[in-house]
């Protein structure tokens, strides 16, 4: 037996699971049940990941629209201007976010100097 009949042993052990002929009885019902189950549950799946994805947007705006309201700034457009494109939209609160997370880094980076 040489390398290359070991290592091919090795790559289709998992593979010997999940053959139908070597599988028990019970096994066999368990995919079956199993598939039974995904076959019926599939269409929950779309709605819950749609009202994810509109309650995290809606999260985002609201933020978006408490950074406009606590400025003193008069422009809407500076803080989300959907003329842009979809990356580019929020570029206010991106650069602020980028200068809070460099000044916050130059802290850091300092008390790591000053502890050493």
């Amino acid at each position: 037996m040489g390398l290359g009949e070991s290592l091919k042993n090795i790559a289709l052990f998992p593979l010997k699971f999940l053959r139908y002929k070597t599988a028990s009885n019970v096994k066999r019902e368990r995919v079956i049940k199993l598939g039974i189950l995904c076959r019926k549950s599939w269409v929950l799946f779309p709605p819950i990941m749609l009202y994810q994805y509109l309650r995290q947007t809606d999260r985002d705006h609201f933020t978006t629209e408490l950074f406009y309201k606590n400025s003193s700034s008069d422009d809407s457009k500076a803080f989300y201007d959907p003329d842009k494109p979809k990356h580019l939209r929020n570029w206010k609160i991106q650069s602020d976010l980028a200068l809070l997370s460099l000044v916050a880094n130059q802290k850091f980076n300092q008390t790591e100097e000053n502890d050493e």
